[in-house]
């Protein structure tokens, strides 16, 4: 996987979290496919060396440099790596390697350091190259004896990346791909992806516990709102059951009132027309007998 343009932008905040984000994301790949109900081959995509390649100034390493092997250093082994180390002399190189190396171990930034066990005591030197410096080949040449090789030419002469004495090209390619490959996948598995898983299934532990109090809570405050609207219910109830009665009570009495002052009202009535047909009746008697009834009522009682 390469990553052209790392660090190149004005502001570089942030600028390694995709990658971050790639190296997590297969790790999680290789969590899923491991806890599946049926368990298939899983691929093996994760990521078991990241070379972190180093300008060559000769100052010792820039902050973005700390910072991101700060963020990724226990997700993967990281293997630093002095790029185009043919602008610098020999020496230029080793203190440019020592600088680095001081650098790293005031940080606490931990680097795949290739473990002893890998290799024979023949080739044991090459641990001591960390951090390597490397020239990138643009063409192939060929040398006086007719052997082709890969190299950078210039003006003034050719780097041939293969010779030891131009650049520590050939032990890298020889530990990375010879002696520590099975290394670095173990360490990988052991240690990174185990940090990774560990962490992942600590936080679905968590999120478990969190909807499953939240779960609890919320039926606890269920069953108070259950009891709250019971009694509620109980004592509203009581309330609209009395004043439903005190209503009753009153339209009751209302309907009393009124029935008795419509019989009011009726008898009133009754003795208004009694009257007009008394008067009626009078009249016609003093028509009749030219006498009214007060004259009438006082001869009787002359004569008595």
């Amino acid at each position: 996987v390469d990553t052209p343009g790392f660090g190149d932008a004005v502001d570089n905040t942030d600028c390694w979290q995709p990658i971050i984000n790639y190296v997590e994301k297969q790790f999680e790949d290789y969590l899923e496919g491991e806890t599946r109900i049926e368990r298939v081959e899983v691929p093996d995509t994760r990521v078991h060396a990241c070379l972190y390649f180093i300008a060559p100034t000769g100052h010792g390493l820039k902050p973005l440099d700390i910072q991101f092997m700060k963020r990724i250093h226990e997700k993967v082994n990281i293997i630093p790596v002095i790029g185009k180390a043919d602008a610098c002399t020999h020496r230029e190189v080793d203190l440019f390697k020592s600088k680095i190396l001081v650098q790293l171990e005031m940080n606490e930034i931990r680097i795949y350091d290739f473990p002893e066990r890998e290799l024979g005591a023949e080739n044991n030197w090459m641990r001591s190259l960390l951090p390597f410096a490397v020239v990138g080949s643009n063409t192939t040449l060929t040398d006086d004896n007719g052997t082709k090789y890969r190299g950078r030419e210039y003006p003034w002469g050719t780097v041939n990346i293969e010779d030891q004495g131009h650049c520590d090209f050939s032990p890298l390619r020889h530990l990375l791909l010879a002696t520590h490959m099975q290394d670095l996948k173990e360490v990988t598995h052991a240690t990174h992806y185990e940090n990774f898983r560990r962490q992942k299934l600590n936080m679905m532990g968590e999120q478990k516990a969190e909807e499953s109090s939240e779960s609890d809570l919320s039926a606890v405050e269920e069953d108070g709102l259950k009891s709250f609207g019971f009694e509620w219910e109980q004592t509203f109830g009581k309330l609209t059951n009395e004043k439903l009665q005190q209503l009753q009570k009153f339209a009751k009495n209302k309907e009393g009132d009124h029935v008795h002052a419509l019989s009011t009202s009726t008898d009133l009535n009754t003795i208004g027309l009694r009257r007009n047909s008394y008067m009626k009746g009078k009249m016609l008697w003093n028509k009749t007998n030219s006498v009214s009834l007060l004259e009438l009522r006082q001869k009787l009682m002359g004569q008595t």
